[in-house]
């Protein structure tokens, strides 16, 4: 096996100890930061979703957790943010993560336990 599949070869094992509560934790952290970006932006749910072409609506339901969040969305709301989909998936698992939730990815890193603004 090539050092590059060795990498990713944890990654396996630790994807196959995931819930559906660690999924819904992440997606709800996500939505709520990306919520904190817009409010600091000054942006309005409209506005986010004139600049990213997705809806308003949806917009809101992702900010709550209400809905699943699609990686082509995240691309869009980002762009229209201005942010790093990474930096924001980062800083919600480090949300996840103080508030004890079990992604077992992020134990594996060294985190500082404080939530960093957006």
């Amino acid at each position: 096996m090539n050092s590059c599949a060795e990498e990713y070869l944890p990654a396996v094992e630790i994807f196959s100890a995931i819930d559906s509560d660690s999924v819904k934790a992440l997606l709800t952290a996500i939505g709520a930061r990306l919520r904190l970006i817009r409010l600091a932006s000054g942006l309005t749910v409209t506005e986010l979703g004139r600049r990213s072409a997705v809806s308003p609506s949806v917009l809101s339901r992702l900010e709550r957790g209400k809905r699943t969040l699609t990686f082509m969305a995240l691309l869009q709301i980002c762009a229209a943010l201005g942010v790093s989909p990474v930096v924001v998936i980062e800083k919600a698992e480090r949300d996840v993560f103080t508030m004890g939730g079990n992604l077992p990815w992020v134990a594996s890193k060294e985190l500082s336990v404080s939530v960093e603004a957006p």
